[in-house]
């Protein structure tokens, strides 16, 4: 059996691959393609929003709604709490205000 895509997998292989996502064995540290501190940009960001629980309130102007993650430091280390939950608009407030200095 080959590998490309659309070959369709046997069952067996389907179940084995389900059980070790669902027990954690190729999450994080463990799968072969983590990339520690090394990690790109928008690599980091998806770690973010899987672990770091989102309330749907701004912590800047206390709005509820859609939020995303800002990176309190611009240095983005893989630190949870590095990572500060805003609005859109306090978001891109805050970016640019981190740029500018």
């Amino acid at each position: 059996m080959t590998w490309q895509t659309g070959t369709p997998r046997d069952e067996r292989t389907k179940e084995k691959i389900s059980r070790t996502m669902k027990s954690g064995m190729m999450a994080d540290q463990n799968h072969p393609q983590w990339q520690g501190d090394q990690v790109s940009y928008n690599g980091l960001h998806k770690w973010v929003s899987r672990h770091k629980e989102r309330t749907g309130r701004c912590t800047f102007c206390n709005s509820k709604g859609r939020t995303e993650f800002a990176n309190r430091s611009g240095l983005y280390l893989r630190d949870l709490d590095d990572y500060v939950e805003l609005c859109r608009r306090c978001h891109t407030w805050f970016d640019s205000k981190l740029i500018s200095g």
